[in-house]
């Protein structure tokens, strides 16, 4: 298959082998109060303050937990935090969260870019002080219009140095892996993504400060600032930027979501600049095949932070979206694409935990799709925590059995 390889900018982080435990598995499904909308990305976490997921984009999750687990702590950003007791019968939860009204701290009324600079100066004090090792699910997968065309699932395994320091001795490394493609002949093109699971470092852009966070970078953007909803209870301003000068390189523009007390960013909504074609094209592609003309059309990056017991915040949750179309030259049509990648943190913890070395890290040149051979085990899993499939992603994963199966 030929391949269009993307440097795509996501968050993952990293795992343990867990213990052996008796386990249970809950499953539910979270919706809005007032509408009966599912919510997606909502986070559900087992009250051991450890052990979590994320909902799907239909808002169903399911949690494997260890007994004794009275209680989950589902939330998401705009609504108001619910703890659910676990049903001992077994059954589907259906967690209903409550949309939550929106203030604003009349202290950050000030200047926005103010505002966004003493978030940055405080990341020392708001974020984890000492190493981590994060378990995390990742995710990626390429549509070519409504199909799936190639999907890769990895548990892994990230060593993340206090948020004090720079990233360059944070490492992950792959605990267990599967890929599954499907290709048909019309399918005369597949993507993948550079660096993969370990791409999410780079883009921890709380920690990665250089990303974004430089002087220069800075410089670069306007500022502007709005009242967001409360978070968890918590009052948040939101500071969005957006380029105010043209640069030789895309800009990014979005909304960071600051908590109003701690001057803490809890949440990062990003688009790509897409007004230069050009621009867009070199951030987003890093090769392709001779006589394929790349269109780009858009890529977001949604991150989310999470407190732990003291209140200190690290990565939890990370997405991104890579919209494009390609044609061959002298085609009529350009088939269109699109490229996810997704992460949760499902544990962690900070003691008696040691670095990961070299020759177990995954490096940044490497993809995920050139790595991985496993397929089909029902148990591949065992107890480890995933992020349910949408139901099209279901669908297609089914096809891309059957017609595995078909062929053997």
């Amino acid at each position: 298959m030929r391949t269009i390889l993307l440097l795509i900018h996501i968050i993952l982080l990293a795992a343990l082998p867990s213990a052996a435990q008796q386990t249970t598995t809950i499953t539910g499904k979270v919706t809005a109060d007032d509408h009966g909308k599912p919510i997606a990305a909502a986070s559900v976490v087992a009250d051991d303050g450890r052990t979590a997921t994320v909902t799907n984009e239909d808002g169903i999750f399911s949690l494997k937990v260890p007994l004794p687990t009275r209680h989950i702590k589902v939330s998401c950003l705009g609504y108001a935090t619910r703890t659910v007791d676990v049903p001992a019968d077994g059954r589907k939860l259906d967690v209903r969260l409550r949309a939550t009204a929106v203030t604003l701290n009349e202290v950050l009324v000030a200047n926005a870019e103010d505002v966004l600079r003493l978030a940055i100066n405080n990341i020392p004090e708001n974020y984890a002080a000492q190493p981590l090792l994060q378990q995390c699910f990742y995710r990626e997968t390429t549509r070519k219009g409504r199909k799936y065309i190639y999907v890769a699932e990895a548990i892994t395994e990230m060593y993340k140095t206090p948020y004090s320091k720079d990233i360059r001795q944070d490492r992950v490394a792959i605990r267990k892996a599967r890929r599954l493609v499907s290709t048909q002949a019309s399918d005369t093109l597949g993507a993948k993504i550079a660096g993969g699971p370990v791409t999410p470092v780079n883009i921890d852009i709380v920690k990665n400060r250089d990303y974004l966070f430089s002087e220069e970078m800075l410089a670069n953007y306007g500022f502007s600032m709005r009242p967001a909803p409360l978070s968890d209870g918590r009052a948040q301003v939101v500071v969005s930027i957006k380029p105010r000068q043209q640069t030789d390189f895309a800009l990014l523009m979005g909304d960071f979501y600051i908590d109003t007390e701690t001057l803490a960013i809890t949440h990062i909504d990003l688009e790509l600049d897409m007004s230069n074609r050009d621009k867009a094209t070199n951030f987003m592609l890093e090769s392709k095949p001779l006589g394929v003309r790349f269109k780009p059309i858009a890529l977001e990056i949604h991150i989310n932070y999470k407190p732990d017991a003291a209140g200190k915040l690290s990565l939890n949750y990370i997405r991104s979206d890579v919209s494009f179309r390609c044609e061959w030259k002298r085609k009529l049509f350009a088939s269109p694409y699109k490229v996810t990648s997704e992460m949760v943190v499902t544990d962690e913890r900070s003691s008696n935990i040691q670095p990961i070395k070299g020759r177990s890290a995954f490096h940044r040149h490497e993809t995920l799709y050139d790595r991985v051979d496993y397929f089909s085990d029902p148990a591949f899993w065992e107890q480890y925590n995933i992020i349910e499939p949408s139901r099209s992603l279901e669908k297609g994963i089914e096809g891309f059995i059957k017609n595995i199966k078909k062929h053997q």
